[in-house]
């Protein structure tokens, strides 16, 4: 579950510094990172929301609780 967490971290620190960075002209980087970074941010969040789902199911079968 932290591996996925690391990666959209690694997404959101590269997408930080493309929109933060300066230079003359149109920010071509921005627009690409904002178009292309949020799907490529879900996929991690995704996998990482998954994964914390299958583990809570997990331990509550093995504890016997109906809790899900």
């Amino acid at each position: 579950m932290l591996l996925p967490l690391g990666g959209a971290g690694v997404v959101v620190g590269f997408a930080w510094r493309v929109l933060t960075a300066g230079g003359f002209g149109a920010n071509i980087g921005a627009g690409l990172t904002i178009i292309f970074g949020g799907p490529l941010l879900a996929v991690p969040l995704t996998a990482a929301a998954v994964a914390a789902l299958q583990l809570h199911l997990t331990r509550a079968r093995r504890n016997g609780s109906n809790s899900h």
